[in-house]
């Protein structure tokens, strides 16, 4: 017989499990190491690169890089002040925006108004920027719209320092008449104006210039990064393995 008769009806007893040492008092718990950090969610978004790439694509990426590079240097060699900006290709595109915004913002009162034409020029690459990023999964685009959003800032720059002199033409001036009313329709100077910074008209300018140029130099430094990393993955086994 069992020494025990009522072993065979208590329950096994739990093996004991190894318990994690507590931590001393005043460190700090890390995250598990499997959990992807910010930094670690950022690259894997402006940085992704599909398994295979395809050469023809990655191509031409690196020519319309090489066209942005020469373009943007154009750029970057004007004065922030210089008519020729006004006179870019871009500038039109540029303009259809800006307009846009003016109609768009309309309804919110006159100041919003004046701001609303630089400001939706200035929203349209952005939201671009951000539908590449999150929703396409394409960065290389998204590094394109971003050296646009630049150049719109670069654009911007001369309408900006021209708040006070008032000597830029103006869309719709066809009379002598409408060109007397450049004050009432300039927008900066009604952007500025109301809140007492016309004076800095041409500080606001250069530093508009100046962030425009910085951010077309790095939208440049995102796509050759791009570019670098989808070299590897060329379908023509060209690339480094």
């Amino acid at each position: 017989m069992p020494s025990d008769p009522l072993a065979g009806l208590r329950p096994p007893t739990p093996e004991p499990r190894d318990e994690p040492a507590p931590k001393p008092p005043g460190q700090r718990v890390l995250p598990d190491e499997a959990s992807p950090g910010g930094l670690a969610i950022a690259r894997a978004l402006l940085l992704h690169t599909p398994d295979r790439v395809d050469s023809t694509s990655w191509f031409g990426r690196a020519a319309t890089w090489v066209l942005l590079a020469v373009w943007g240097a154009w750029f970057v060699v004007q004065p922030w002040d210089a008519e020729s900006i006004g006179q870019s290709f871009l500038h039109r595109p540029d303009l259809v925006f800006h307009e846009a915004g003016h109609i768009l913002f309309g309804f919110f009162g006159d100041w919003v108004m004046f701001a609303g034409g630089s400001v939706m020029q200035c929203l349209v690459p952005a939201v671009l920027i951000g539908y590449f990023v999150f929703v396409q999964r394409q960065p290389f685009s998204a590094a394109v719209c971003l050296w646009w959003l630049g150049q719109n800032a670069v654009d911007l720059a001369p309408y900006i320092g021209d708040a006070r002199a008032l000597a830029m033409p103006l869309v719709g001036e066809w009379s002598e008449e409408i060109v007397s009313l450049r004050a009432a329709r300039h927008d900066w100077r009604n952007i500025l104006a109301p809140l007492g910074w016309l004076e800095h008209d041409r500080s606001l300018g250069a530093a508009a210039g100046t962030l425009g140029r910085a951010v077309m130099v790095g939208a440049l430094g995102w796509g050759a990064a791009l570019l670098r990393l989808q070299w590897s993955r060329r379908d023509d086994g060209f690339g480094d393995r």
